[in-house]
């Protein structure tokens, strides 16, 4: 099936789609609905795993739709052989193996993370060992000029901190050398990168010392650096472009260059941005928007955030877009996290949603039905939109491709495969009781926007791109430019 026949089963995002790191920062404090886990316990790995997947069986459109296939057999002896394992597994551990019994599911809305809270005397351990850890800057310089290098290395900021990550054999250390403006002489280690087979395992430690573990990678020809909510950017990129490009004071925040005379790029590094913000920075720059003749838009990196992104397909869209319905699992979590949405206002779509829920406990239900996107033609100098993307576009960023397919035929999509994480949308997260003080929170997809999606999903293959760009190409910019011309 084509790509225009497969944006047509797209529909139209007005809930927001949410990239999982998001989540830590709109999170419940407990498990909705009835279920055998409702007293707070001690943490056991054993019983979580047991919990866990409880919360997924009752909850995961995705698997409810393979046990509907009959292509469920790998995930229950995979189901076995963790139980097994999480049995044996200390809690300090556990989110880890949580988190890798997911990766079944090839799904990067599937997920696990933690808010442990630890004693005073557990707290005073870690801050020890971190302050024991700490080098002088001097000794940090060292390490970066002495240092095997290696894609991390080099100076980082989180839009208040500036950090610089050594790589010492096969763990590369971030070490705080400037905290909001003011420097110190040591420099306190924040964070551990371990490379494993599909990006980097992180312990990042917080101002309290508190250990998270998470995953991470590094896109954008490295200069971005994401790992659980958390976005880094390279201060010193080897690019002149993409040094020109980076907000240094938030590295999540949009940016604009006017290239030449005909063509302009727009960085969006996130979309997890306020959506008054986008959309004061499309109206600031909408003159030299419209009054370009090619527009750049470079997405790489962006690990997904809300859909706020209709202010800028606005400017160049070609018709209206469609929508349709997919699939929601019936279950008390998925109702729970429905009716909430209705409460915000959006009665009139959920309401419908709500009642087959209620009508068809435990089956898949159609979704709700979003209303099509109408757009009013603009009249304006844009002629042709490149969208370029990487590895490290997923969710919102994926999001933000097919809307803009969708909507205009002005669409040309360059670099590499996106990430794939965009069958499954619209995230909900439940704490696991079982957990106890490790606090850790489930969060899952509560639907699918395509009925089809398990012969036509992009979580496997990514979505890839109209005009492939090798990796070996130094300055994929200036590669769409000579293109485009």
């Amino acid at each position: 099936m084509n790509l225009l026949r497969k944006l047509k089963r797209i529909s139209h995002l007005l809930v927001a789609i949410i990239f999982t790191s998001s989540c830590f920062n709109s999170i419940s404090n407990r498990s909705v609905g009835t279920t055998p886990f409702e007293q707070e316990k001690e943490s056991n790995c054993g019983k979580t795993f047991t919990e866990l997947t409880y919360k997924l069986e009752a909850n995961y459109v995705g698997l409810a739709l393979q046990e509907k296939a009959g292509s469920d057999s790998l995930y229950k002896s995979r189901k076995h052989s963790f139980s097994i394992r999480a049995k044996e597994t200390e809690p300090i551990k556990c989110t880890s193996l949580l988190s890798d019994f997911l990766s079944y599911f090839n799904d990067g809305h599937l997920s696990v993370f933690e808010r442990p809270v630890y004693t005073e005397k557990e707290l005073d351990t870690f801050k020890q060992k971190n302050l024991e850890g700490g080098l002088s800057i001097s000794e940090v310089d060292s390490l970066m000029i002495n240092g095997k290098p290696n894609e991390l290395s080099g100076k980082w900021t989180d839009g208040d901190s500036q950090f610089y990550i050594v790589n010492r054999d096969s763990i590369s250390e971030a070490y705080i050398i400037k905290r909001s403006g003011i420097e110190g002489k040591i420099a306190e280690r924040k964070a551990f990168f371990k490379k494993t087979s599909d990006g980097y395992s992180v312990t990042y430690y917080s101002k309290s010392h508190t250990p998270y573990f998470m995953k991470g990678g590094v896109y954008k020809k490295n200069t971005l650096l994401s790992f659980g909510p958390f976005l880094w950017a390279k201060t010193q990129p080897d690019s002149k472009i993409d040094s020109s490009t980076i907000n240094s004071e938030n590295p999540r925040s949009p940016t604009i260059l006017s290239l030449d005379s005909a063509t302009t790029l727009v960085s969006i590094p996130s979309f997890l941005n306020d959506h008054n913000s986008f959309k004061q920075f499309i109206t600031e720059n909408k003159e030299l928007l419209e009054n370009s003749t090619n527009l750049i838009i470079d997405i790489r990196g962006n690990r997904g955030g809300n859909a706020i992104y209709f202010p800028l397909i606005e400017l160049f869209a070609t018709r209206d877009a469609v929508a349709n319905h997919g699939w929601v699992l019936s279950s008390e979590d998925n109702l729970q996290y429905f009716k909430t949405l209705k409460g915000w206002g959006w009665s009139k779509m959920y309401s419908p949603l709500i009642r087959r829920m209620r009508s068809n406990k435990g089956e898949i239900v159609d979704g709700p039905k979003y209303q099509p996107r109408s757009y009013t033609i603009p009249g304006n100098s844009i002629e042709k939109v490149a969208i370029l993307t990487d590895e490290g576009a997923i969710s919102a960023g994926e999001s933000f491709i097919l809307h803009s397919k969708a909507a205009s035929d002005k669409i040309i999509t360059f670099g590499s495969p996106t990430g794939g994480v965009i069958d499954y949308t619209s995230i909900n997260s439940i704490k696991l009781i079982e957990s106890g003080r490790q606090n850790i929170y489930f969060s899952y997809p509560t639907g699918t926007l395509n009925k089809s999606i398990l012969s036509e999903g992009y979580n496997t293959t990514g979505i890839i791109p109209d005009i492939p760009i090798q990796h070996n190409i130094s300055d994929p910019v200036d590669y769409i430019m000579n293109y485009l011309k």
